[in-house]
């Protein structure tokens, strides 16, 4: 059993130590310090027992593929620097810890396996800056070790490939890195990649194909994205490189879903296509011919269910158009909107007095819906010039 000791409590690591010892020589088992102590206890082999989970690659870029023997691209200059390794209990240890780690790194060259010295006055970037250290096909090795236990340590691999291996892309919703979740909406899917930098991956010159999670073309010809929901595969391709990128287009689940109505102005909708041509869900306006919804239900300012009961607030709910079993949509939704008996034009917003569109709150201030009103300002002529006269309409 191994104590790590905080930084700033070095000074009692031999009575934590001593303390130990003793407990483990006459039997008794080992007992948690007393709270406040600042010591924390971790198993030994935490580090070569743990797993990778955070790197960078040398050159201020994260690593996001970190399962089996990580790749780089020959002459790219980047090298694996571990950053964090998780344990078998969770425990996020910090190798960066020069006080509590050691990293060093191996290189194998012609069957024969050395340390890896960037020389006097050098780094190991400067090291793997050298092309000639970044050769395709070199194979080189990191280890970590504990420096409190140097038989607990951690060693990765990684290897330098040509720009087509080194690749490895991820569907994304248009161009968005952080966006790998693709939900029903009607229409094809707006499918884009990422290299595993998280960079754009231009298709332009490439050819892209859909496939079913069958194996068969999505349409028949499958160039288009898909639309229905579904687990899929792009293929991405130009001469003899492919990319082969899995993707999942989830369900439209209506209770989750952003649906929009347009309030009706002095005259109320008249039905149910009038009102699907005033709304839009997730994005995707007329929802009905969209495939999406269907209204299952109305109640109008009157309770009762007729789409043109006058002016107020009507209440409709929605599910999915093919029923229960529908493939694409889950769920229901009840959403309202407003005819109104009045507009007002030529009427601008605003917070409190203020008359910038924009809201500015000190840092003490909480927002007061009860201050958003409508302001006129209309000029009149005067001997001295203009005055300006404000008329305040106060929010409902």
């Amino acid at each position: 059993m191994t104590a790590c000791v905080n930084k700033k409590s070095k000074r009692v690591a031999a009575v934590v130590t001593a303390s130990l010892v003793g407990a483990l020589s006459i039997g008794a088992p080992a007992v948690a310090l007393a709270t406040g102590s600042d010591i924390s206890m971790q198993s030994v082999g935490a580090l070569g027992g743990g797993t990778l989970t955070a790197a960078e690659d040398g050159q201020y870029g994260d690593v996001k593929d970190l399962k089996g023997t990580i790749k780089f691209e020959a002459g790219s200059g980047k090298f694996l620097v571990p950053t964090v390794v998780t344990d078998v209990a969770g425990n996020e240890l910090d190798v960066t810890d020069s006080d509590a780690y050691t990293i060093k790194y191996e290189r194998t060259v012609g069957g024969a396996t050395g340390n890896v010295d960037p020389g006097e006055g050098n780094t190991f970037a400067d090291f793997f800056a050298d092309p000639a250290n970044t050769v395709k096909g070199m194979v080189y090795k990191v280890i970590i070790t504990n420096k409190q236990d140097s038989k607990d340590t951690k060693e990765i691999s990684f290897k330098y490939v040509d720009s087509t291996e080194a690749k490895k892309l991820t569907a994304v919703e248009d161009k968005d890195a952080d966006d790998t979740t693709f939900t029903y909406n009607g229409m094809p899917q707006n499918v884009t990649f990422v290299d595993q930098n998280g960079d754009e991956f231009k298709t332009a010159g490439w050819t892209v194909k859909y496939y079913n999670a069958n194996g068969t073309p999505v349409d028949g010809g499958g160039s288009t994205a898909p639309a229905s929901a579904g687990s899929y595969t792009a293929v991405v391709s130009k001469g003899d490189v492919s990319y082969t990128v899995p993707f999942t287009v989830e369900k439209l689940d209506l209770s989750k879903a952003a649906i929009f109505i347009e309030d009706a102005t002095t005259t109320p909708y008249e039905n149910e296509a009038a009102v699907e041509a005033k709304m839009a869900i997730s994005g995707v306006e007329n929802a009905q011919v969209a495939g999406i919804a269907k209204i299952t239900g109305v109640k109008n300012p009157l309770g009762g269910s007729a789409f043109s009961a006058g002016v107020g607030k009507y209440e409709l709910t929605f599910g999915a158009t093919n029923g229960s079993n529908d493939p694409n949509v889950t769920g229901t939704a009840t959403v309202s909107y407003w005819t109104l008996d009045d507009t007002v034009d030529g009427y601008s917003a605003r917070y409190g007095s203020a008359d910038s569109g924009s809201i500015n709150l000190s840092d003490d201030e909480s927002f007061d819906a009860s201050k958003i009103n409508l302001y006129n300002t209309t000029y009149v002529r005067r001997n001295q010039g203009r005055q300006a006269r404000d008329h305040l309409f106060q929010g409902r």
